[in-house]
C-alpha cells in the first residue's frame, strides 16, 4: 500500500509501507496543481502503475490528463515528457483525430459508465519516429473511483502489438503462397496465381513487379504487377536487362538483393498501397533458380511509407522470393515432366504404330520364304547336309514369325484394336494339350515336368488363341530360365476364379526386378539362362491378356530358387463385355502356335552347356607356339548361329564354340585361341562383360576380339571399340566379311606374336638382369635368366605373382617404397651398388646391385607398369 508521496521541483517519489521506494514520476508542471491536493485514489493508481513492468496510462479528470509509467516512454517516443501532466488530445500533440476518433469515445463511455472495456490489436497511426506509422495496440480501459463513487480517471494497461500483427500477416502471405500455386500447372499458371495473392497485400507490398528472365535474350519479361499498370516506363512489358531503370544487371550478377532509395527522382510518386503517401523505397530481389546463377525472374517490391526498412521487413522479403522460387522450381519439374510425358507418350504412339506397319510389311515376305521351304524340306530325298540347313532355315523363319506376332500382338493392344471372342471352353483339355507339346523338349534337357490340371467345368469363357498365347508364353519362358529340377503347371478352381500357374526350380528374379516384371521391354540383365534372345514384352503381353479377360498375373520368386507365375480369371462371362461373347457357338481355333514355341525350346537344348556356375576360371600360360592352324572360339548363345559360323569358319581354321562368355572363360583355361568372335547379348556372362575379364587378364588381354552386334550404326561401332574390341562386325554380315575379317586379324595377331618372341629373344639374351611388373602389385610378367640366376628361382614359381610373394625377404628393405613412388608419380629411379638380402640355398646373404626402375605407360600415357 501507497504510505508516502514526497514531491520536490521534479519528482514525485512514492514509498510502500515498508518505506520502500515504490517509483517517481518526473511530473512537471502538471495542470492537476499541486501533489498534496491529488486525490488519494489516484495516488494508489500511480503507485500501482509504478510497480508494473507493463506499459501504463492514466486518463485524469475531465480534460483526460496523462499520467503514465517509465516503460509508456517509448510509445510516446519524442512526446516525452511534455505530455506528462497535460490534457490528453490538446497538448502533447498526436494531432491525428483518426486517433481520437478510435479511443475517446472509448474513455468517454467509461468514464460515464464506470464500466471496464478494452481493443485488442488496435491500428493506430502515430507520429513517433518522424513519420507517419502504423501501429497496432492491445489495451484496457479501468474507471478509478474516487470520493462520492465517481469516476475520476481511466487506467490504461497497453501492449504494443505492431511487430506481431504484421509478423502473423506476412506470414500469413508466405504460407498462402504455397496454396496458391498448389494447382498451377504451368509457370504462366503460378505466376498468374502469385500476382493475383500479392494484390491482396498492398499494406507491405504497396507496388510490385514480377519479371521472369530469359538469359539467353538478356531481357527481362514482365508477368505480374500492381498498382502500375498506368505507368509504362516503370513496369515495361520487356526490357533489355543491361538497360532497365531498375538494377536488374546488378542484382543478376550479385545474386543479392538491391535497395533503391531514389524513387521519387527515378520514377516520380510511385503509389504507397492503401496509404496516402507516396512509396519511397524499392527493394530488387533475385528469384532464385537452384544451382544456376540465372535467376527465375525478379521481383521489384515497394515498402510500405509507413514502415521502415528493418531487419524484419527485409527477411520477409528474402522469404517472399525464397517461396515463390520454390512455388516455380516445382511448377517447372512438373511442367518438364508432362512435356518428357507427353513426348513419350508419342513416340510410344510412334513406336507402336511402326509395330503395327512393319509387322505386316515382315508377314508378307515371311510367308514367301516359309512356303517354299516347307515344300522344300517335304521332300525326303535331299542330302542329309542340305537337308539339315533348310531346317535351320525354316527353325529360324518361323521364330521371326512369331516375333512379328508377338509385335502386332502388342501393338493392336496398344491401339485399341484387340476384339476378343469369348466362348464357353473346356479350360482343362486345352490347357492340357497345349502344355504337353512341351514335354519332350523339356524332358530331353534332363528337367522333371508335371502337369497337375484339376477339371474346372465349361463355365470358363475365354478367347482360345488369347489363351494358347498365354500359356504358351510362361511355360516356354519357365523352361528359357530352368537349368535344372523341375517345372510345375498347374490348373485349379478356386472360389469363382481359375488359377493358371507355372512353377520352376529355375534362377529365379532379385526382389528388386519383381515390381517392373510385366512392364514392356523390360529384362533382367545378367539372368542366367538358355539364350538372351527374345523381345522383352511377352510377359507384358501376357498381364495384357489376361486383364482382357477380366483377370491378372501375378508373381512370386527367390533369386536362385525359382519362380511362380500366376494368372487368374474369373469364371462366367458376366465380367466379360456382352457383346464379345458368342453363346453357344464352339469357336474353332488352328492355329502352329505351339509348335513354333515347342521348335524354339527344342533349339535351346541343342549344344546345351551349363553354364551357370559363376566359379573362378584359373587360366594355363599355353599359348601356342605353331601358328600354322589358328584356332578360333565362337561366343553365341544361340546354337544355329554357332553352327552356321562354324561351318563357315571350319575349312579354313580350327573352331571351338562356346554358349555365354563363362562358359568360353572356361574352354580358355584349356586352350589359347587366335582370335574370338562373341556376340554382346549372351545370358550369364554377356560380351562386354566377357571383353572386361579378357583384357584385365595378362594371359588373354592380346588375343583379337571381334564383336558380333545387331545394333548397327556408327555410334554402336565406337562403343565396341571403346569396349576394348579389335573389329565390330553387324547382324546380318556376309560370309565373304566375316572370313576377311578373321583372315585380317590373324595376320595381325602373327605379325604382333612374332615381334612379341622377338622381342623374347632380345630380352632374354640380354647381359644384364631384366624384369617387368604390371599393376600396383608389381605382378612379375616378364623375367629373364640373368634374373632368375640372380634371385635364385624358377621361372614358374614367380611369372604372374606378386613381387612379394616370389621375393618375401625383401619386404623390410625399402624396395617395395621405392617402386611404388616410382609407379605412383612416374619418375625414373637409379640406384647405385645397393645393398640387397636375398634368401638363395635357404640361406639370407648380403648381395650389392645397381640398378634402375623405369615407369612403363600404357597408350594413353598412364602409368601400368615397371621395367
Amino acid at each position: 500500500m501507497l504510505t508516502e508521496s514526497v514531491m520536490n521541483d521534479h519528482f514525485l517519489s512514492l514509498k510502500g509501507e515498508t518505506g520502500n521506494l515504490l517509483g517517481k514520476i518526473d511530473w512537471g508542471q502538471t495542470s492537476l496543481g499541486p501533489v498534496e491536493k491529488w486525490p488519494q485514489s489516484l495516488i494508489t493508481s500511480i503507485g500501482t502503475a509504478l510497480k508494473t513492468k507493463f506499459p501504463i496510462l492514466i486518463w485524469w479528470g475531465d480534460d483526460l490528463t496523462l499520467i503514465y509509467n517509465d516503460a509508456y516512454i517509448p510509445i510516446f517516443a519524442g512526446k516525452h515528457p511534455e505530455a506528462f501532466g497535460k490534457p490528453g488530445f490538446s497538448q502533447f500533440g498526436w494531432g491525428e483525430e483518426e486517433v481520437r476518433r478510435v479511443i475517446e469515445p472509448m474513455l468517454r463511455s467509461v468514464m460515464r459508465k464506470g464500466e471496464a472495456t478494452w481493443s485488442e490489436d488496435q491500428l493506430l497511426i502515430l507520429e513517433r519516429k518522424g513519420f507517419t506509422e502504423e501501429a497496432y495496440f492491445t489495451w484496457s480501459y479501468s474507471p478509478i473511483t474516487i470520493e462520492g463513487g465517481k469516476v475520476g480517471g481511466v487506467l490504461t494497461i497497453v501492449t504494443e502489438t505492431t511487430e506481431r500483427v504484421i509478423g502473423q500477416r506476412r506470414l500469413n502471405l508466405l504460407n498462402d503462397l504455397g496454396d496458391r500455386t498448389l494447382d498451377a500447372h504451368s509457370t504462366d499458371d503460378a505466376y498468374a496465381a502469385i500476382t493475383s495473392l500479392l494484390r491482396e497485400h498492398a499494406l507491405d507490398l504497396p507496388f510490385f513487379i514480377i519479371y521472369r528472365i530469359k538469359a539467353e535474350e538478356e531481357t527481362a519479361h514482365k508477368v505480374g504487377e500492381s498498382n502500375l499498370s498506368a505507368r509504362a516506363f516503370v513496369n515495361p512489358e520487356q526490357v533489355t536487362i543491361a538497360k532497365s531503370l531498375w538494377p536488374f544487371a546488378e542484382v543478376i550478377e550479385s545474386g543479392k538483393e538491391v535497395i533503391v532509395e531514389d524513387l521519387y527522382e527515378r520514377f516520380g510518386k510511385l503509389p504507397g498501397g492503401p496509404w496516402p503517401e507516396p512509396a519511397k523505397t524499392a527493394v530488387v530481389l533475385p528469384i532464385k533458380k537452384p544451382g544456376q546463377n540465372i535467376p527465375y525472374g525478379i521481383l521489384v517490391a515497394g515498402v510500405s511509407p509507413r514502415s521502415t526498412l528493418d531487419e524484419n521487413y527485409k527477411r520477409f522479403f528474402k522469404l517472399l522470393t525464397s517461396q515463390i522460387s520454390t512455388a516455380i522450381s516445382k511448377v517447372s519439374a512438373l511442367e518438364e515432366e508432362r512435356k518428357r510425358i507427353e513426348a513419350l507418350q508419342e513416340i510410344d504412339k510412334a513406336k507402336t504404330a511402326f509395330f503395327s506397319n512393319i509387322s505386316h510389311e515382315f508377314r508378307t515376305p515371311l510367308t514367301l520364304m516359309l512356303g517354299p521351304l516347307e515344300e522344300l524340306l517335304r521332300n525326303n530325298a535331299r542330302p542329309i547336309a542340305e537337308r539339315h540347313h533348310l531346317e535351320a532355315t525354316h527353325r529360324n523363319a518361323m521364330r521371326l514369325l512369331r516375333l512379328v506376332n508377338t509385335l502386332l500382338d502388342f501393338s493392336r493392344l496398344e491401339a485399341g484394336r484387340v476384339k476378343a471372342r469369348f466362348a464357353a471352353a473346356n479350360l482343362t483339355a486345352l490347357t492340357c494339350d497345349l502344355a504337353s507339346s512341351f514335354r519332350s523338349a523339356i524332358e530331353n534337357a534332363g528337367l522333371q515336368y508335371t502337369i497337375d490340371a484339376e477339371e474346372v467345368g465349361r463355365n470358363i469363357f475365354i478367347d482360345r488363341e488369347m489363351w494358347e498365347k498365354i500359356v504358351l508364353n510362361l511355360i516356354s519362358n519357365a523352361f528359357k530360365y530352368t537349368l535344372k529340377g523341375h517345372i510345375t503347371v498347374r490348373l485349379k478352381l478356386n472360389r469363382g476364379k481359375v488359377t493358371f500357374s507355372v512353377e520352376d526350380t529355375g534362377i529365379g528374379i532379385p526382389q528388386k526386378e519383381l515390381p517392373r516384371m510385366f512392364e514392356r521391354f523390360h529384362r533382367v540383365q545378367h539372368a542366367a539362362g538358355r539364350t538372351h534372345e527374345g523381345t522383352g514384352i511377352g510377359l507384358s503381353l501376357v498381364s495384357e491378356l489376361a486383364a482382357l479377360h477380366g483377370g491378372q498375373i501375378s508373381v512370386k520368386s527367390e533369386e536362385g530358387k525359382g519362380s511362380v507365375f500366376t494368372v487368374e480369371i474369373p469364371t462366367g462371362k458376366e465380367h466379360l463385355p456382352q457383346e464379345q461373347v458368342e453363346e453357344g457357338i464352339a469357336i474353332n481355333y488352328d492355329s502352329v502356335l505351339s509348335e513354333i514355341y515347342v521348335q524354339e525350346a527344342l533349339a535351346l537344348t541343342r549344344n546345351q552347356v551349363d553354364s551357370s556356375s559363376s566359379k573362378e576360371v584359373q587360366l594355363s600360360e599355353g599359348i601356342p607356339d605353331d601358328l600354322g592352324e589358328s584356332m578360333i572360339l565362337v561366343v553365341d548363345d544361340n546354337a544355329d548361329m554357332r553352327e552356321y559360323m562354324c561351318r563357315l569358319l571350319s575349312k579354313n581354321y580350327k573352331v571351338e564354340t562356346a554358349s555365354n562368355g563363362m562358359h568360353a572363360m572356361q574352354k580358355l583355361a584349356e586352350f589359347r585361341p587366335q582370335v574370338i568372335i562373341t556376340d554382346i547379348m549372351m545370358p550369364v556372362m554377356d560380351g562386354i562383360q566377357f571383353l572386361n575379364t579378357l583384357r584385365k587378364n595378362s594371359l588373354t588381354a592380346n588375343i583379337p576380339v571381334i564383336v558380333l552386334s545387331a545394333r548397327a550404326g556408327e555410334e554402336a561401332r565406337i562403343e565396341g571399340y571403346e569396349l576394348g574390341a579389335d573389329d565390330y562386325l553387324v547382324k546380318p554380315f556376309s560370309a565373304k566379311e566375316l572370313l576377311a575379317r578373321v583372315k585380317s586379324q590373324i595376320k595381325i595377331a602373327k605379325v604382333r606374336n612374332r615381334a612379341e618372341m622377338h622381342l623374347k629373344n632380345i630380352f632374354q639374351q640380354a647381359p644384364v638382369i631384366i624384369v617387368i611388373f604390371r599393376g600396383p602389385n608389381f605382378i612379375i610378367e616378364l623375367a629373364n635368366e640373368k634374373l632368375l640366376e640372380y634371385w635364385d628361382r624358377k621361372l614358374e614359381d614367380i611369372l604372374h605373382k606378386p613381387l612379394l610373394e616370389a621375393l618375401p625377404e625383401i619386404s623390410t628393405q625399402g624396395l617395395i617404397e621405392i617402386l611404388t613412388g616410382v609407379y605412383t608419380k612416374g619418375e625414373r629411379f637409379v640406384a647405385n651398388e645397393r645393398e640387397v638380402f636375398l634368401k638363395r640355398n635357404g640361406q639370407l646373404e648380403s648381395t650389392y646391385v645397381s640398378f634402375v626402375y623405369e615407369p612403363l605407360r600404357n597408350d594413353d600415357g598412364t602409368i601400368d607398369g615397371i621395367m
